[in-house]
């Protein structure tokens, strides 16, 4: 990367969206200018944030929307322990809720660790995966290692895909959206 930026004042998922939509807006005219040409923007979460709010973020300001779009939402999903996860999420939604909200936003989850667990655990994850998120795709994976032209332009990131899935409308989503957040942690 030629130029990082690090947003570290707390979790971007829910505390500093407006940290996040500045540092695009900053960066929309930046590029618009000439200033700066972007092949992309990348943006990690922790594995306790709900990225719904991130890509809220970009559909909500018009400078934003106009330069950046979403290419792919990727959750990285622990074959060993996914099946248990996903069960937490059925106990208390408003506190545990975060794995499922990550898999419901993916357009790509990597099922990783598959190399610990048999193909029937490796199996029996997908399905639950894709209960949750009927047309993620599953890319299975050891150590995450994933080629990268399976991840990065690859045109994956659908909102009203989401949004159907989810049963909430675009309206809904920009405005009235609570995140999740995995509060046992």
């Amino acid at each position: 990367a030629e130029e990082l930026i690090v947003l570290d004042n707390g979790c971007i998922c829910c505390t500093i969206r407006g940290d996040l939509q500045k540092t695009l807006q900053d960066l929309a005219a930046k590029q618009g200018s000439g200033k700066v040409k972007l092949d992309g923007i990348l943006i990690e979460l922790t594995g306790a944030a709900d990225p719904a709010p991130v890509v809220q973020t970009f559909f909500m300001d018009q400078a934003v929307r106009q330069a950046f779009y979403v290419d792919n939402v990727i959750a990285l999903v622990d074959a060993k322990h996914c099946l248990e996860k996903l069960d937490e999420s059925k106990g208390n939604p408003d506190e545990k809720g975060t794995a499922c909200a990550q898999i419901a936003f993916a357009s790509t989850v990597l099922l990783n660790k598959v190399d610990l667990v048999d193909e029937e655990r490796s199996v029996e994850c997908e399905r639950r995966l894709k209960e949750v998120n009927r047309s993620v795709e599953i890319i299975r994976c050891e150590q995450a290692r994933v080629p990268l032209n399976k991840l990065f332009d690859v045109k994956a990131f659908d909102l009203t895909r989401v949004l159907e899935e989810q049963y909430m409308d675009e309206d809904e989503f920009t405005s009235f959206y609570t995140p999740k957040m995995d509060r046992s942690i």
